[in-house]
């Protein structure tokens, strides 16, 4: 079942993002993995995986994880998964990500909001001389290692962001350290491949380093509009899992939004009605939030419309019509207003 995140997480109650679930669920399948009898092993059923604002629990995606290299009989399936990853993979964390203007502010956004995708661990840089080093440190009791095969998704994916926001396919680490024993030396080469640099194990601390000269290197999809706009989104939602309450009304009230854009618009009264609240109510819950009910609509809009343009299989005209809008030039203009690009303009530069 859907997990609320804890500010204090234990392996029981730390939570992830089903964006980064999906990742791991969509290399298997791409393997031909029937994964839906994996997925009910852990107890979950499929449907969990189409609800973008489902958490859920850390313990039950390490085992999923570990049976799905099982059944590939891959052992380095965290390196093999981790580098299909894309900024959707990541939701609201991903896209703010590729509007930064530079490595350093991406960095940074990294730093502060990746407890959203999995707050079992947290990212911390140092610059320790010309060297930018970005640990992946457990949040755990005792700081438990989440264990090799989450480590690598994590690094895999890490250096794959970097090199598809900056546009170097080429891009190198200086080095790599994982605390996790050294796997037998003929996967050694794997490793070197990928991140480009030596890798250490059995190593104090789980982090990858970079020339700290690569903090200024701009991002070609920067964008300072959308950035703001995903900062506020992310802050949010921050806000949202501090609270351990908001999660059961307000996933209710996220699902109605979304459903009613398709019928004609989000009305108060309906939407209130199917997370089982007064109007009242709602208005009240949305105002200690510092929102309000057109406020949460426009944010959920914004949202989708940045998601919805990741996807290639999505004409501009349907995206127009999935978000509510009566016709493709009110979809435009909305756009426009939100980051000052068009959305086809938009959908350029990110892919």
């Amino acid at each position: 079942m859907p997990l609320t995140p804890s500010t204090a997480p234990t392996r029981e109650t730390a939570i992830v993002a089903v964006h980064l679930v999906r990742l791991v669920t969509e290399y298997a399948a791409q393997h031909d993995v029937d994964v839906a009898p994996l997925l009910a092993e852990v107890g979950w059923s499929p449907v969990l995986l189409d609800d973008s604002e489902n958490r859920l629990r850390f313990s039950d995606f390490a085992t999923l994880c570990e049976r799905i290299a099982q059944v590939l009989d891959d052992p380095l399936l965290g390196l093999h998964a981790g580098v299909q990853v894309k900024a959707g993979h990541l939701g609201s964390l991903g896209f703010v990500l590729i509007s930064c203007a530079t490595v350093g502010e991406a960095l940074d956004r990294s730093r502060r909001y990746s407890g959203m995708v999995l707050n079992a661990c947290s990212n911390e840089l140092e610059q320790q001389g010309d060297l930018c080093v970005r640990y992946w440190r457990s949040r755990l009791p005792n700081h438990e290692p989440l264990g090799r095969l989450q480590d690598e998704l994590n690094m895999a994916a890490w250096i794959t962001l970097g090199r598809w926001m900056t546009g170097r396919a080429d891009l190198k680490a200086t080095w790599v350290a994982f605390r996790h024993p050294s796997p037998p030396l003929h996967q050694h080469g794997d490793y070197e491949r990928l991140f480009g640099c030596p890798v250490r194990f059995s190593a104090p601390e789980t982090a990858i380093a970079i020339p700290a000269a690569m903090l200024d290197c701009a991002l070609p999809q920067g964008n300072p509009a959308v950035r703001r706009m995903l900062d506020a989104l992310c802050e949010r939602t921050l806000h949202r899992y501090a609270n351990h309450n908001d999660p059961i009304w307000l996933g209710s009230v996220h699902k109605a939004i979304v459903q009613a854009f398709e019928t004609g618009g989000p009305e108060l009264g309906a939407v209130a009605a199917a997370a089982g609240l007064r109007n009242d109510e709602l208005t009240a819950l949305l105002t200690r939030r510092g929102t309000s009910f057109r406020a949460l609509v426009d944010t959920l809009r914004q949202q989708l419309a940045l998601s919805y343009l990741a996807d290639p299989s999505l004409g501009l005209a349907e995206i127009a019509y999935l978000l509510g809008f009566s016709e493709q030039s009110a979809f435009q203009r909305a756009f426009k207003r939100w980051t000052g690009k068009a959305p086809g303009a938009y959908r350029g530069n990110a892919q």
